[in-house]
């Protein structure tokens, strides 16, 4: 594992301080890299062949066998970090925990979120691109 974190290190070009944290750094691809695998072992259905339906019950084995592609990396983006999101987000869309017990957010449609947000993490969203629109939100 050791090898693969190099190579790993080599391609995002990440160095780290000092030895301790190269140690701590190498657990945490570790741990990340066997979350991974373990999931790839069943992979990503599509949703054509297995259509999300919304209910409690069995998975359909027969169909989630049919794998139409593998998470290869991820990353954990600490809490309130907007820098390293929108790294993340750059490079590919990207999961996030939010609040979404307000009446801010139940009523929203559209655009951008620019209420409060609150602390309860609840809710899974897919952070897929970042920016401004035409009138700077």
């Amino acid at each position: 594992m050791e090898e693969r974190h190099e190579q790993w290190m080599a391609k995002y070009g990440k160095v780290y301080r000092n030895a301790p944290e190269k140690e701590m750094r190498l657990q945490i691809f570790t741990d990340d890299v066997e979350f991974v695998d373990a999931f790839n072992a069943g992979g990503l259905a599509t949703e054509a062949n297995y259509p999300y339906d919304g209910t409690d019950g069995t998975c359909k084995t027969t169909k989630e066998a049919s794998h139409a592609a593998k998470i290869t990396d991820y990353e954990v983006v600490p809490a309130n970090d907007e820098a390293t999101l929108l790294k993340a987000v750059a490079n590919r869309p990207a999961s996030a925990s939010i609040d979404a017990g307000g009446r801010n957010f139940q009523f929203h449609s559209t655009g951008i979120l620019t209420g409060d947000c609150g602390t309860y993490l609840g809710h899974g969203v897919t952070a897929a691109g970042y920016g401004n629109t035409a009138d700077g939100t």
